[in-house]
C-alpha cells in the first residue's frame, strides 16, 4: 500500500512538471510567433530594371546588437549582393540579392534570399544614409495585411501610409557601420 502511495505521489509530481513544461513551451512558441519580422511581399516595390547601385554603399558593415553580424555588400549589375555572416561562427552565411526603389523622396530596399524559387518573397526596408559609413534599415511592419498584385499598387500603398507610426517595425530597425 505504501509503495502504491509513493508511486502515485511520484506520478503526480511528474504530471505537474509536464504541465509546467507544456505551459512554458506554449508561452515560448507564442512569443516566437508574435515577434516582429519585416513585411514579406510577393511583389517588389518596383521592377529590378529600375534599380541603381550607389557605389558609396559598397563595402563591409557591422551591426552592433546582441549578436554581431558582418554584412559584405557588393554589386552585381544594378543589384546588391549582401552576404550576412555571424561573427565568430562556423555557420554558412546567408546571401541576399537586393535593389533600391524610390517612393517619393525615400529609398526602399527590396531584398530576397539568393536562389529563391518562383515563390520569391521580398523583404522590404526603408534605406536611410545617416552619415558617411553609416546606414539605417527600417523594416516595413508585418502588421500590414494587404497583399499586392503589382508593384504599382505596392508603391501607391507605401506613398500613402509610410508616414504613419505603424508602418515600420521598431524591432526590425538595423544600423550598420562601415568598416574602414
Amino acid at each position: 500500500m505504501q509503495k502504491i502511495t509513493r508511486n502515485r505521489s511520484r506520478f503526480n509530481r511528474v504530471m505537474k512538471q509536464m504541465k509546467a513544461f507544456r505551459f512554458i513551451a506554449f508561452i515560448g512558441a507564442l512569443g516566437f510567433i508574435l515577434t516582429g519580422c519585416p513585411y514579406e511581399s510577393r511583389v517588389p516595390v518596383d521592377d529590378v530594371s529600375n534599380g541603381k547601385v550607389d557605389m558609396a554603399l559598397l563595402g563591409k558593415y557591422t551591426e552592433k546588437s546582441s549578436e554581431e553580424y558582418i554584412f559584405d555588400i557588393t554589386s552585381e549589375g544594378n543589384q546588391y549582393r549582401i552576404t550576412k555572416k555571424k561573427l565568430n561562427s562556423e555557420d554558412e552565411p546567408t546571401i541576399y540579392i537586393g535593389y533600391t526603389s524610390k517612393v517619393g523622396a525615400n529609398q526602399y530596399l527590396n531584398i530576397r534570399e539568393e536562389g529563391s524559387s518562383a515563390y520569391t518573397k521580398y523583404y522590404i526596408y526603408k534605406l536611410e544614409v545617416i552619415s558617411e559609413g553609416r546606414i539605417r534599415l527600417k523594416g516595413v511592419s508585418d502588421n500590414i495585411t494587404e497583399e499586392f498584385v503589382t508593384s504599382a499598387e505596392f508603391r501607391a500603398f507605401i506613398a500613402k501610409y509610410e508616414n504613419l507610426s505603424f508602418f515600420f517595425d521598431k524591432d526590425e530597425e538595423k544600423t550598420l557601420y562601415k568598416e574602414n
